[in-house]
């Protein structure tokens, strides 16, 4: 008879447990505890830290990677995390306003060199993101990237008052790879310190824009001899995933093609046409550019064909001894710069490969662009 008063008394209690966890606010840290739990099984942590008075800043270490060899582009040592910013609180209104990757030792106290990064990604879903706001027409549109980190431009921070609007739960996958072009006898551990920048919506001094990224990419017809044929497995692709699978098959020509190629010794100029690409469908302003290329390249140039203004050129910069590139620059501007709907844009990419031997190329501008639309929609929370 007691056993039974036991048992019943147990299960009331879970029971309401249970109903405590589900309908109220502790279910999120629960949820969030079992996730840590699977987390520190990859190898993956992660810390919390805030910047100034308003930036909150959640930073993710990736697993150790040994480096012991040669590892050409997209064929390192590489893993994906998937994580929210505050998994552990009911769900509010962020601002991403920065995102940054450092390679640092296994202890993560010394910063390291960036030739050991071959790239990062910050990707979303689309489709539960925008549908989550109402605005379902996007999927198939845009690209589910946030930001690209490579070697020579290790983070992005959007101009003040400015930012991609996020809600605190949502789900986001960070991709990271390392790199060794050119030390064969190399024997190191490192891990990629990522960090992601926000500040939640309570604690905006002024209201900010948001911002929606758009990829554009160099692409090659794949019957040509400049596709990469070298042989290296690719573990991570760093390349956009673009909406449309004829985006990276089959285009309007009939013609198949790939953003992954072959440049030859010299100086070469590549350009392709991304108005289809770009897909704009009304008349906004561009506020911040990044862009992701392989060592080589001189610059890379988005121009408005209509009008032959240039809208943005990243030149550069390398080591003149090895292969490895210093700086990327980057678009930024709180006034921004025009992009219209019922223009053509052209991207194009320019090498010079200084070593005695082709090398593997891929150019992608990642636009970010005040998104009208959602300004609306933000209005009316």
């Amino acid at each position: 008879m007691n056993l039974k008063k036991y048992f019943l008394g147990a299960l009331v209690i879970f029971g309401a447990a249970v109903v405590l966890i589900v309908f109220t606010d502790l279910r999120y840290p629960v949820k969030h505890f079992f996730r840590s739990l699977i987390t520190e099984e990859t190898g993956w942590q992660r810390q919390e830290s805030t910047g100034d008075a308003q930036t909150r800043r959640v930073e993710l270490f990736s697993p150790i990677f040994k480096i012991n060899q040669l590892w050409p582009s997209m064929s390192g040592p590489a893993s994906i995390h998937r994580f929210s910013l505050m998994p552990s609180s009911a769900p509010e209104l962020l601002w991403l306003t920065g995102y940054s990757v450092q390679v640092v030792d296994v202890e993560k106290k010394k910063t390291l060199d960036e030739a050991y990064l071959c790239h990062n990604n910050l990707d979303y879903s689309v489709a539960s993101y925008y549908t989550n706001w109402g605005i379902s027409d996007r999927v198939g549109v845009l690209t589910p990237r946030l930001a690209t980190i490579t070697q020579g431009q290790a983070k992005i921070n959007f101009p003040p008052g400015f930012g991609i609007p996020l809600m605190s739960n949502q789900r986001m996958a960070t991709a990271t790879q390392v790199l060794n072009l050119f030390e064969p006898d190399l024997d190191i551990e490192v891990r990629h310190k990522i960090a992601v920048d926000f500040i939640k919506k309570e604690d905006l001094e002024t209201p900010f824009k948001p911002l929606y990224q758009q990829s554009v990419c160099v692409l090659i017809k794949i019957d040509t001899n400049r596709v990469d044929s070298s042989g290296n497995k690719i573990q991570m692709d760093c390349r956009p995933a673009l909406a449309s699978i004829a985006f990276t098959n089959i285009r309007e020509d009939g013609e198949a093609y790939t953003g992954h190629w072959v440049i030859p010794t010299g100086r070469d100029t590549v350009a392709y046409d991304v108005t289809t690409i770009l897909s704009l469908r009304v008349n906004t302003n561009l506020h911040y550019a990044s862009v992701h290329v392989h060592p080589y390249c001189e610059y890379l140039q988005l121009k408005n064909v209509t009008t032959g203004e240039i809208v943005f050129q990243s030149d550069i910069t390398h080591d003149p001894k090895m292969m490895k590139m210093n700086n990327i620059e980057v678009y930024s501007s709180p006034e921004g710069t025009m992009l219209y709907a019922d223009h053509q844009y052209e991207l194009t990419c320019v090498t010079n490969n200084r070593s005695s031997s082709e090398q593997d190329m891929m150019a992608v501008m990642l636009l970010y662009l005040h998104d009208q639309e959602m300004e609306e929609v933000l209005s009316g929370m």
